[in-house]
């Protein structure tokens, strides 16, 4: 064994940053196929995008929502679309560990995507290489920098890449074994990247030459990162390594694992004290207790756990629920070892495991950091308040007791239990941190989560009320979010408000995570008051007129302010008024007065004969004002016959006391008001004709 550069650890304070045991909880592999594990229950996924034979990596965020996922050729964001710059990587999906996720410690916008390539005849010698996917890239769904791209570690590579976490937590080792040597390369990443004055050469086991298919066969690190086992297809066998996840090291082979058929997959269960494999063109699936003594003890620890229904063995790969689970080439289903930490047959082996919903698998799963199936897990069951919690944990193997904190002092002793599998009740909504400490014999482990309790539904319309006519009101179901409404039986309405115009009975259906509830509210629609003020009219200089809004109404107002229901008006303009009544609905109307003009009329012509009809030429008015008045007359040769100041007194037809004969008669008039305004114009200077007829 040597190192590259100085291997020094400084370690000014321990900051157990760790994982927060979900970023392994989404799973794509195979054709389409993909898992998601929920409260220890995996669902099948269809919405991935990968087509891979073996290889295939997937990484999720803490709070288990899926990031990136790759085949070792393409990286894909979380809406299962190739992100920017993420093709063309330079691992292969016909590698048996095409590649690696790793994110960088305390960056959670950065991760190392780790690739190897084919050693298929004929297939170009990629390597280990790297590239960094970085989320603040295309808004936030990820991209890679051209300059950090298929980045070279290892020139000439294995099929097989693993990694786990440092002892201190704040790094992760990555894994990688060098072709034509017995070199195992350990890198890591820490806060500051990738670490490259600190590589990590161990020289053990045997030399990956000749057939390629010693390149092939999964690699595997305990989750409690002390042992390393590496799958020798090519040679039928498995070595069994010490880890030392302090330094990095792979160190002392512990055992040949021989007779093991075209072995592939390999894994370890969660108490990393037994070993599993399957062949890839076979359909054993063997165990092994690494604890059992002696290199001879472990290989008489085999013990045949299950056979498959087809001899087509594929990668097994532990999930955040302790299981083990086993690819099944060409089939809809995964198998699943139920109880890894259980020895021989009591680890309960299970054919058809988990249906993936019509995707099919192949020959690989997903590769993680393997410490992330080391976390003990905190499941629960139901989120409502007033129901019972049900809690339980991933792994159930070797404890010897358990207490929990449910985070709720104020239910007082029912806060704690022993048991477990308890359950609580919780009497508030809000946010609760749950903590299960677990012993067995003189150690100890703790797990904790954070879980929502939800309010019961309650939706509230308000009282009946009454609107006026024309008018619309907005009632609200409630004030709160994460509810799908129904109004009025009608599943399109999914809002929180409607606006009502009309009359009628209203009701809404609010449904949350925890129940349905109702309520109703009836809208009155009021008429509006009636008002008029009639048509449009005139009224005449020094005169007015009463305008009336209708005694039967509450309350009114005029456009001056003034309420009551009468109106004088002197003057033209335009009035309004606007009448309530007795609940506030309004209406209003408008009238224009306009100003009956002052004006003076002369006639063309009059017949001074006595018979009382048009006996006498003078003006007429619209209406009576005081003025200043002139009227002359002249006959054709230019005499003046008549002349008055009096706007009332007219021409008789004579001229000193001589009738005048029939003829056409000049008149000459000037008049001027005494005032001018609306009704009364400027001083008028006019001149005409009358014909006097006998």
């Amino acid at each position: 064994m040597y190192i590259k550069g100085t291997l020094i650890f400084f370690i000014l304070s321990i900051h157990l940053c760790g994982f927060s045991q979900q970023e392994g909880l989404v799973w794509y592999f195979g054709y389409g196929a993909g898992l998601k594990f929920i409260n220890g229950t995996p669902e099948a996924l269809t919405d991935g995008s990968l087509v891979t034979v073996e290889g295939c990596s997937t990484i999720s965020n803490s709070d288990g929502y899926l990031i990136l996922y790759s085949d070792g050729v393409n990286v894909y964001n979380r809406n299962h679309q190739i992100m920017q710059n993420g093709s063309g990587l330079m691992g292969d999906p016909s590698a048996t560990q095409s590649g690696v996720i790793v994110p960088v410690p305390d960056m959670p916008k950065l991760y190392y995507v780790f690739t190897v390539g084919n050693l298929d005849v004929g297939e170009p010698m990629t390597g280990f290489k790297y590239s960094i996917v970085n989320l603040n890239l295309d808004g936030g769904l990820g991209g890679i920098n051209q300059n950090e791209k298929n980045i070279d570690l290892i020139g000439a590579a294995t099929e097989r890449v693993t990694a786990v976490q440092h002892h201190n937590k704040n790094g992760v080792w990555v894994i990688a074994q060098e072709w034509n040597t017995n070199n195992f390369y350990s890198y890591l990443v820490t806060s500051e990247g990738l670490d490259f004055g600190n590589i990590v050469v161990s020289e053990v086991g045997d030399t990956t030459a000749g057939n390629y298919d010693n390149g092939k066969g999964y690699m595997k690190v305990s989750s409690d990162g002390k042992k390393l086992a590496v799958a020798i297809q090519g040679s039928d066998k498995i070595q069994l390594f010490n880890f030392v996840d302090s330094t990095g090291v792979v160190s002392d082979l512990i055992v040949d694992i021989v007779d093991v058929p075209d072995v592939y997959g390999i894994e370890f269960s969660k108490n990393s004290h037994f070993l599993y494999a399957t062949e890839r063109y076979g359909s054993s699936v063997y165990q092994w207790n690494i604890y059992a003594g002696s290199p001879q003890e472990i290989l008489d620890s085999r013990v045949l756990v299950g056979e498959m229904s087809t001899s087509k063995g594929g990668a097994l790969q532990m999930a955040p629920d302790g299981k083990i689970y086993i690819a099944r080439q060409g089939k809809k289903y995964l198998s699943v070892i139920n109880e890894p930490s259980n020895e021989g047959i009591t680890c309960d082996f299970q054919e058809v495991g988990v249906q993936l919903d019509g995707k099919l698998c192949q020959e690989g799963l997903p590769c993680f950091i393997q410490s992330y199936f080391n976390n003990l897990l905190i499941y629960s069951q139901n989120y409502c308040r007033f129901d019972t919690v049900y809690f339980s944990l991933n792994d159930t193997a070797f404890i010897d007791s358990i207490e929990w904190d449910f985070g709720d002092p104020a239910s007082g002793i029912y806060n704690h239990s022993s048991d477990l599998f308890p359950y609580h009740i919780y009497s508030n909504p809000g946010t609760y941190n749950v903590h299960a400490t677990t012993y067995h014999i003189d150690t100890y482990s703790m797990a904790h989560k954070t879980i929502d309790i939800f309010d019961l539904a309650k939706v509230d319309v308000g009282s009946d009320t009454t609107i006026c006519s024309g008018d619309s009101i907005v009632i609200y179901a409630n004030n709160d979010t994460g509810y799908i409404y129904k109004w009025l039986d009608n599943p399109s309405l999914n809002k929180r408000k409607l606006t009502i115009k009309d009359e009628g009975l209203y009701w809404v259906e609010g449904t949350n995570l925890c129940n349905t509830d109702t309520d109703s509210v009836y809208i009155h629609v009021n008429q509006l008051p009636e008002v008029d003020l009639g048509k449009d009219t005139a009224i005449k200089y020094n005169s007015s007129i009463i305008l009336d809004a209708g005694y039967w109404n509450n309350s009114y107002l005029w456009q001056d302010g003034s309420t009551g229901q009468y109106y004088s008006v002197d003057s033209p303009g335009s009035y309004w008024v606007e009448v309530a009544d007795d609940i506030g609905c309004k209406s209003s109307d408008t009238i224009t007065v306009a100003a009956v003009p002052f004006r003076i009329y002369l006639p063309d012509a009059f017949t001074p004969n006595n018979d009382g009809i048009n006996d006498v030429f003078k003006p007429r008015t619209t209406y009576d004002v005081d003025i200043d008045f002139e009227l002359i007359i002249y006959n054709r040769w230019g005499e003046e016959v008549f002349k008055t100041s009096d706007i009332d007194e007219g021409w008789d037809g004579t001229f000193n006391g001589i009738k005048c004969p029939e003829d056409v008669y000049i008149w000459y008039l000037n008049a001027a008001p005494y005032e001018q305004n609306e009704f009364l114009g400027s001083p008028s200077q006019r001149t005409g004709n009358v014909t006097l007829l006998r």
